[in-house]
């Protein structure tokens, strides 16, 4: 899912399910780089990319989820 902001940013969302926090794996963190890249040169977009990862749980805290800059859990959506 891309979210087109008005103030020059485009959100990249990556929507997984899990039984438990979601880790983002050398091989995964690669594929994500080559897809806003990809996404960059056929779009010709000038705008900033952020990765955003909507989740059940939210993600693992590890040396490769640094590279998003926000996250959505199950909680966040159904609160109450």
């Amino acid at each position: 899912m891309l979210i087109d902001r008005n103030d020059q940013v485009i959100n990249i969302c990556e929507i997984k399910y899990s039984f438990d926090e979601y880790a983002i794996t050398d091989a995964y963190e690669e594929i994500l780089r080559n897809r806003a890249s990809l996404f960059k040169k056929v779009t010709k977009t000038k705008k900033a990319l952020h990765h955003t990862f909507i989740t059940t749980y939210g993600l693992k805290q590890n040396k490769y989820s640094g590279m998003i800059q926000s996250e959505v859990t199950m909680d966040d959506l159904f609160q109450l």
